[in-house]
């Protein structure tokens, strides 16, 4: 069965590398679009892609709007500008595909093992019934580095859940609404349990929440000064980096591979 990965890139140098290396094992297929990319991201894709056949790299023909813009609480601005249309664009590459498709951020590093599980539940439940649409979720690490110290955000410690799945194909539209792209079922779906297990690492720039309907970014700096939460990681966490995402950002020279915890 096919398994392709769907990554949106932008300014991502640190962490890019790191990422692909993190999955290429786990899919047959990977696409990556992009868009306003203004570092070495699209250069270290290129060199990356060299004598790999199963990589699609699209360029988006738009500016796209980030996360919480003002813009979109406004409402006064072209479709194609959205996030939800710069999805849509990237999940029509994956679906002439085919099989399952999974949305991958290039700010996060993927736990390969976690993604295995992942993929062989939803599998499983794809070839006992066919005629369903299924989609499995999955949840990371919501860390940061500051200060080469990586933490994790105090308050909400873990990430995806609610946008970050597999899907058993063609079963997805997005939509925009006043903060983040929305993403609707075109047609009835089984949603699997969630797995007691970490599929990524993430490496946040900034930090986005949205409460009582306002969006607000914080500096990493601000939030640091801020927090009143414990934002260290704990012993088991620090085990699953060592084994599992430092070796990466070793292999890929990201600025990330001396990162401390404390």
């Amino acid at each position: 069965m096919r398994r392709t990965a769907l990554l949106r890139c932008w300014n991502e140098e640190s962490t890019i590398i790191a990422c692909l290396m993190s999955i290429e094992n786990v899919f047959t297929d990977i696409v990556i679009i992009y868009s306003d990319i203004t570092d070495s991201s699209l250069q270290l894709i290129e060199k990356y892609c060299k004598g790999r056949n199963n990589i699609i790299v699209e360029r988006y023909p738009y500016h796209v709007y980030p996360a919480l813009h003002s813009i979109y609480k406004i409402g006064d601005f072209d479709i194609n500008n959205s996030l939800a249309a710069y999805y849509n664009f990237g999940m029509d590459i994956c679906k002439k595909i085919g099989g399952t498709i999974c949305k991958i951020d290039c700010d996060q590093v993927y736990i390969e093992e976690s993604l295995f599980f992942q993929f062989a539940d939803i599998e499983a439940n794809m070839l006992s019934t066919p005629n369903r649409g299924y989609r499995s979720g999955l949840w990371g690490i919501n860390s940061f580095v500051h200060n080469n110290i990586l933490m994790v955000v105090g308050d909400e410690k873990i990430n995806g859940i609610g946008d970050h799945y597999i899907l058993s194909g063609d079963i997805l539209k997005y939509h925009q609404s006043p903060f983040y792209e929305i993403p609707q079922y075109t047609q009835e779906i089984s949603t699997l349990n969630y797995h007691n297990m970490p599929c990524w690492f993430h490496f946040r720039r900034k930090i986005q929440k949205v409460n009582n309907l306002i969006g607000t970014e914080f500096t990493l700096e601000r939030y640091v000064n801020d927090a009143i939460e414990v934002l260290h990681l704990d012993d088991d966490l620090i085990d699953i980096f060592e084994k599992n995402i430092r070796p990466l950002l070793i292999k890929s020279e990201s600025k990330y591979c001396n990162v401390v915890f404390s």
